[in-house]
C-alpha cells in the first residue's frame, strides 16, 4: 500500500524527493535492493546537490559492500558542502 502511495506522489510530481526517498526506504523494508538503488540513484540524478539524498544512496550502498563507490560519495559530498553537519557526520 505505502509503494502505490508513493508512487502516485512520484506520478504527480517526480521531483518530489521525500516521496522517492520514503519510496526507496520502503522497497528497502520490502526486501527489494535493487529497486531501491534505483530509486537513490534517480533521487541523486533529479537533485545532484541534495546532502540527504547523497547520505541514504551512500548507506545504502555501503551496506551492499560497495564500500568504494560509497567513500566517493561521501568524501564528495562533505568537500561539496563544507559545513553541512550531515555531510561531515557521515563520514564518521
Amino acid at each position: 500500500m505505502a509503494v502505490i502511495a508513493y508512487e502516485q506522489a512520484l506520478e504527480l510530481d517526480s521531483w518530489t524527493q521525500s516521496a522517492r526517498l520514503g519510496l526507496a526506504e520502503t522497497m528497502c523494508l520490502q526486501g527489494n535492493q535493487n529497486d531501491q538503488l534505483l530509486q537513490l540513484r534517480t533521487a541523486v540524478g533529479l537533485a545532484p546537490g541534495s546532502v540527504e539524498d547523497q547520505i541514504a544512496l551512500a548507506n545504502v550502498l555501503d551496506e551492499q559492500d560497495k564500500r568504494t563507490e560509497a567513500m566517493t560519495i561521501y568524501f564528495t559530498t562533505a568537500d561539496k558542502h563544507r559545513g553541512n553537519e550531515r555531510a561531515t557526520l557521515a563520514l564518521a
